[in-house]
Order: structure tokens, then C-alpha cells, then sequence
């Protein structure tokens, strides 16, 4: 394969895949909100070992943990309801 070949080639893997969007840095004072299911509730972890913690000693902020374990269908409208919208026997 000649040197032009490879060139193309490798400008064509270049253009591969979606662009990824720029985001502004988060302010040091910011709060992150990880939502999710059990794994981001931390179902089977200690409150030292779940999600949140770990994540918030990861990258020095503050997050506030909304995972709950119960399995939900998704809402039609979109939201994502989180433990504290639904009812204790919910989640």
C-alpha cells in the first residue's frame, strides 16, 4: 500500500463517528445529580463505596445520589422521575 493510500485512509478513520460537542467547565462550587437504577443507588454497597461517593472523591464535588432500585417503566412524557417523586413503597 503507498504512502497516499495510507494518508487517505487515515484521514478518512479521522472522519469516522459523531463530533463531540464542547461543554463549558463545571463552576468548583457546582453539584452533580447522578440519577440512574440500582447501581447508582448502590444497591449492595456500602455508603462509602456507592456511585456517588465514589464518584464525588473522583472529581472533588459534591453529587447528590437519585438511583433507585426498583425497576419503572419509562414515563410516556420523557421524565425521569426520581425516588423522592414516587411513593416510599416504590422504591
Amino acid at each position: 500500500m503507498g504512502l497516499a493510500a495510507i494518508a487517505t485512509s487515515g484521514l478518512l478513520l479521522v472522519g469516522c463517528g459523531p463530533s463531540v460537542p464542547s461543554l463549558p467547565k463545571l463552576e468548583t462550587n457546582a453539584v452533580v445529580l447522578a440519577f440512574g437504577d440500582s447501581l447508582t443507588h448502590g444497591t449492595g454497597a456500602s455508603p462509602e463505596e456507592s456511585y456517588p461517593a465514589v464518584l464525588a472523591k473522583l472529581i472533588g464535588r459534591k453529587v447528590v445520589g437519585s438511583g433507585c432500585p426498583a425497576k419503572f417503566p419509562k414515563p410516556a412524557s420523557g421524565d425521569f422521575p426520581t425516588c423522592s417523586t414516587r411513593s416510599s413503597r416504590d422504591c
